[in-house]
């Protein structure tokens, strides 16, 4: 008798916590559609701060391109230590030649630091004995 008595008990008291359950099961499901109604109001907010975040990380990611993409040549070898003329770095200025039996070499780096701002360093040699050196910077405004 006690184990029935047990029994009903434990029925009893589970029948009561499945009516609270099903009591409160309303506003559980008003609780859900309030959160998701918060996200969407979220979302929708976020979207428009969304859109500028992708435009100004396009704009960045052009922009980087546009600084550090393949450098080509764009003048010839004697534009070495040439004024800033919005002409991408040259790197490297090789120029060798003969005249009346006399030869010379002439090598130039030239370094781009910033993008108004060129260091060159150049020098020549020739069959004579006769040597010449030169740098410079240059800035652009």
């Amino acid at each position: 008798m006690e184990n029935a008595y047990k029994t009903e008990r434990q029925n009893y008291a589970d029948l009561a916590e499945l009516r609270n359950i099903l009591y409160d099961l309303p506003k559980k499901k008003e609780e859900v559609a309030g959160l998701k109604s918060n996200m969407e109001q979220l979302k929708t907010a976020a979207n428009p701060n969304q859109a500028k975040i992708d435009n100004a990380t396009k704009s960045y990611e052009t922009a980087k391109n546009k600084l550090v993409s393949t450098w080509k040549g764009t003048a010839g070898s004697v534009s070495v230590g040439n004024k800033i003329r919005g002409i991408t770095r040259q790197i490297t200025g090789v120029a060798a030649g003969t005249y009346r039996e006399q030869s010379a070499v002439a090598v130039g780096v030239r370094y781009t630091p910033k993008p108004n701002m060129v260091i060159s360093l150049s020098g020549s040699a020739d069959t004579n004995n006769g040597v010449g050196a030169a740098t410079g910077v240059s800035f652009g405004f």
